[in-house]
């Protein structure tokens, strides 16, 4: 099976449409059954939790010498990392309010020297747990799967905030009973990462939502709207709120923005083979749905050829260097946007910003890398995930996340077949929330950290490192490709590109001269010619330049309307100064308007023209991008 095939879900579900990691093994016990709850109560909830906690603790026994040898490596491994928490606590504080060169140097000293001991501690926690998993009895886990993802649900959610879901409606109560009734979803919602501040209530309602919202639809897309749907529901279960703004998004409005862009070819030809934990590193852009539709839109005007860039690390992104640049950023309004960003530039965090906003609107997966002085990103690429613009897996952390926590659970998830992460890995997270105590009691940087009170925890850490250590039998790649049900915009260009027609010919018809922007004569500086999306040629300036063209000898001698069909992307744009026949005395300023990433014509100056007239266009150095379809004598 390849890598895509598996990222897509092998296994066909009556409902959900995605992958079961193990078969469904029956009814569960009468107390875990929905149906013979009157109600969904505290008391109800914290009762089922229980009866699973004592099954558990009942059938998965532990030796002593085994449970205390792993604890005590899991205990060295805690204080050396907490002695690098506090440490990195103080550092931030010293950088934020300008402490001494001396205080900072050594309070990176004592962050090194725990930073370094940290990779030979988690060693012997993995040695030491070795003789725990040789022990541990799979088929008895097996047989405790159903009511671990029910318990493991419960302890997530917490009884109490379930019970309290439950009473606000009797839709909620309606919605609860078919989570719980629905094994398949329940696991699949544990399998991709489980729903934001375990919100598995405003999940199942979001998911149910989204579905109906395409009910009428045809079969064949099915199943890559439930992998969508699921992706919202489980990403967006938690408020998100806009970019610079207090406006939540939609989780149901979003799932419909990436159905159609899909649907209608808007997206990288990736998107649709996308796992569901991957499309949640898509779905969760903290963009306006209008301005992902923009910056598409704008992309496909201003400069096509980035989406096929060979440079993967590249593709899109391109635009950062190009446009965004690092410079001091121009906010023109509030809240800020992301063409502003485009338009006005920024610092380094603010680059990432833009970065992760373009990819994710493109349908491809993007995480945040927050250093200690500035952000950076990581984005998906088919040779791997790669850390951007300044980014390091080894010190960048994102919502409570490191980057090595985060790159071992997506090359884990990678590199294991389903049924083995399953196995391996979401069973011993259920069994920790199960039976470790409230998972919502631990603190958000403390989640991925070995610990000595959280024996199942620190079992499931140790297991994903395990994973991501382990080489599988046949090489895995993070290539995601399979039967595609639309072509893409993208695709369509390439197509294009790849033939390389010549532009148009020059053209004059009742008075008008059309000269399309691909035939020049002479151009030097920062110029390129690439094929325009829709067809025909369009000429960038990308920074500085000249450019010339000639009057055709079928064109009257007469006084000339001179216009441009222009796109642009910066308000801040530098006059185009038109020379006739290289006379010094003829130079014209053409003002250039700020476009947003659309085409639209300059205001039109008068010139004198007969055939054989030389038009040269320039721009001087610092000039920002500008594109041009066609140049029209009227």
């Amino acid at each position: 099976t390849s890598d895509s095939e598996r990222s897509s879900d092998e296994v066909k579900l009556p409902d959900l449409g995605l992958a079961s990691p193990t078969p469904t093994k029956g009814n569960v016990a009468d107390l875990l059954s929905p149906s013979k709850a009157k109600k969904y109560t505290t008391e109800y909830f914290v009762s089922v939790l229980e009866e699973v906690r004592e099954k558990c603790e009942k059938k998965i026994k532990i030796k002593d010498a085994d449970r205390d040898k792993f604890l005590e490596a899991c205990n060295a491994y805690y204080e050396t990392w907490y002695a690098k928490w506090e440490n990195e606590q103080w550092l931030n504080q010293l950088t934020e309010n300008k402490g001494s060169k001396e205080e900072i140097e050594e309070a990176q000293a004592y962050v090194d020297q725990n930073t370094a001991a940290l990779p030979k501690l988690k060693t012997k926690c993995i040695k030491a747990s070795l003789k725990i998993f040789d022990k541990l009895d799979q088929d008895k886990m097996d047989s405790l799967e159903d009511k671990l993802v029910k318990g493991a649900i419960i302890a997530q959610a917490g009884a109490e905030e379930l019970a309290k879901f439950a009473a606000e409606s009797k839709e909620n109560e309606k919605i609860l009973k078919k989570l719980f009734g629905d094994a398949e979803l329940m696991r699949d919602m544990l399998r991709f990462g489980g729903p934001t501040k375990y919100k598995y209530g405003n999940a199942i309602k979001i998911y149910t939502k989204c579905l109906e919202s395409v009910e009428n639809q045809d079969k064949k897309w099915e199943k890559v709207n439930k992998r969508i749907a699921l992706a919202c529901a489980l990403e967006l279960a938690a408020v998100v709120r806009e970019f610079d703004s207090a406006v939540e998004i939609d989780p149901v409005e979003r799932f419909k923005h990436f159905e159609e862009a899909h649907r209608k070819g808007l997206l990288d030809p990736a998107f649709p083979n996308f796992s569901v934990w991957e499309m949640r590193q898509i779905v969760n852009c903290d963009a306006p749905n209008e301005q992902m539709t923009w910056v598409r839109d704008m992309v496909m005007n201003y400069a096509p050829h980035i989406t096929f860039i060979t440079d993967h690390k590249l593709r899109y992104v391109y635009t950062l260097q190009s446009d965004v640049r690092i410079r001091k950023p121009t906010w023109t309004a509030s809240p800020r946007t992301y063409p502003m960003i485009l338009s006005g530039g920024g610092n380094q965090s603010i680059n990432s910003w833009f970065g992760r906003f373009i990819l994710k609107s493109f349908g491809l997966p993007a995480w945040g890398a927050k250093e200690r002085k500035f952000e950076g990103y990581c984005r998906w690429t088919p040779e791997g995930w790669e850390a951007m613009n300044g980014a390091n897996w080894e010190t960048c952390t994102w919502q409570g996340k490191t980057g090595q926590d985060f790159k071992i659970e997506l090359e884990a998830r990678n590199k294991a077949p389903p049924v083995e992460y399953w196995k391996k890995l979401v069973m011993l997270q259920a069994f920790a929330d199960v039976v470790d105590g409230d998972p919502n009691s631990i603190p958000e940087e403390e989640k991925e950290v070995l610990h000595p009170e959280r024996l199942w925890r620190s079992l499931s850490i140790v297991s994903m490192a395990l994973l991501f250590q382990t080489e599988p039998e046949t090489p895995r790649t993070f290539e995601r490709k399979g039967r595609s049900l639309v072509k893409t915009r993208n695709e369509m260009y390439l197509e294009t590109y790849e033939l390389d027609k010549p532009d148009a010919e020059v053209s004059v018809a009742d008075g008008v001269v059309t000269i399309p922007a691909g035939r020049h004569g002479f151009q030097s500086g920062n110029i390129m010619v690439i094929d325009s999306f829709g067809g025909g040629k369009q000429l960038n300036f990308l920074a500085d330049g000249i450019v010339e063209y000639e009057v055709p000898d079928d064109a009257p001698t007469k006084t000339y309307s001179v216009t441009l069909e222009v796109c642009t992307v910066s308000a801040k744009q530098t006059p185009l100064v038109l020379t006739i026949n290289d006379s010094e005395e003829s130079k014209i300023s053409i003002t250039v308007p700020y476009t947003v990433g659309q085409w639209a014509f300059t205001e039109g100056v008068s010139v004198d023209l007969q055939p054989g007239s030389m038009l040269k266009f320039s721009r001087p150095a610092g000039s920002l991008g500008l594109a041009i379809k066609k140049i029209l004598l009227t």
